[in-house]
């Protein structure tokens, strides 16, 4: 595993939820839906969210996309999980950086493609739950 971060610039962690992500798929009938395409390189990210209570109680994603956006998508899931949607509104990409051990310079508008859906996502609940607010 040491040798194929070396040549492709994924560490370890990030290999890993590249191979074996979490949370993949789609939910039906979402609380929150929200999807976002990265200007920089073209990978689209979809979050779902099931809401109850205020917090996050099931959340999916799907990406076309490189290692970088996938393995964020991942992360970012097992991130917001059982949160609060304020809370969960409130990770940044420094944050999904940190938790995959670092991504390169070159990698890191990953984790802003993987927060915006998510952003979007928590938006779309938003609006749905409170008429707009």
């Amino acid at each position: 595993m040491q040798e194929i971060g070396r040549t492709t610039g994924y560490n370890e962690i990030v290999w890993r939820h590249y191979q074996s992500p979490s949370n993949v798929g789609q939910i039906e009938k979402p609380d929150g839906l929200g999807e976002y395409m990265s200007d920089i390189c073209g990978d689209v990210i979809r979050f779902y969210l099931k809401v109850s209570g205020g917090r996050i109680s099931d959340v999916k994603f799907q990406c076309f996309g490189c290692v970088g956006s996938i393995a964020c998508g991942s992360v970012l899931t097992e991130m917001v999980l059982g949160k609060e949607t304020r809370t969960a509104a409130s990770v940044t990409e420094n944050d999904v950086s940190v938790a995959l051990g670092g991504l390169s310079k070159e990698k890191n508008h990953c984790a802003t493609l993987a927060i915006r859906a998510l952003q979007r996502a928590i938006e779309s609940y938003a609006n749905i739950s409170y008429g707009g607010i």
